[in-house]
């Protein structure tokens, strides 16, 4: 619920689908894997679907699907992805990489709850697990303030997207090292092969694939 008085309101925000990489690493195309069981939406469309439950609208950039909005990728990684979406949508953007097996709607609620509560010159809302120092850059939203940064960071070749915007436009949630899982993405087969040793533990209860 949206504070009273805060500076943003969700209303307008825009969920973001990032899905522009190609999967080099993995040797396969991640976006459509299925790893929720049988009749389950594949990644990309399950990433769609946690957005469209938190966010008035959807577009998936990078990728053209069928029955969703397109915006098309630049190639220049996740930072030429979010700034093509700023660019587009003309609104503040909720990103989500669409590789995040493990990814919540609650997850997705209570960084909107926080955005909510964030100053005027707030121009990135994202968690932060404070004992490493980690940002989810990827897992954020930025404001249409911030598209002017990444064309600048862009023009200079900085494609790394945590160098984008000052730290004090930023603004960072506590995440505990407990919940590092919902932002573990998939990129290599090891990755996928521990994404699959969990779902097998989730559907037998074994508490030590869980952990």
């Amino acid at each position: 619920m949206q504070a009273t008085g805060s500076a943003h309101s969700r209303e307008g925000v825009v969920g973001v689908v990032l899905a522009g990489g190609k999967s080099l690493r993995l040797g396969r195309d991640k976006a459509l894997l299925q790893l929720h069981g049988e009749g389950e939406p594949c990644l990309l469309l399950r990433t769609a679907g946690l957005l469209r439950a938190v966010c008035g609208e959807v577009v998936i950039a990078g990728r053209k699907v069928s029955g969703w909005r397109h915006i098309p990728d630049p190639g220049l990684g996740p930072a030429g992805g979010i700034a093509a979406a700023l660019e587009h949508s003309g609104r503040a953007c909720l990103v989500l990489p669409c590789d995040l097996p493990f990814m919540t709607r609650p997850v997705l609620e209570t960084l909107l709850e926080a955005r909510a509560r964030g100053t005027p010159d707030t121009l990135l809302t994202a968690y932060k697990n404070f004992q490493s120092g980690r940002v989810e850059f990827l897992v954020a939203v930025y404001e249409q303030g911030a598209l002017p940064y990444f064309q600048a960071g862009i023009t200079l070749g900085l494609l790394k997207t945590g160098l984008m915007l000052p730290e004090k436009a930023q603004r960072h949630i506590a995440c505990k090292p407990e919940n590092d899982r919902y932002f573990f993405n998939i990129n290599t087969p090891a990755d996928l092969s521990f994404v699959l040793r969990r779902q097998k533990g989730m559907l037998r209860g074994n508490a030590d694939l869980l952990s």
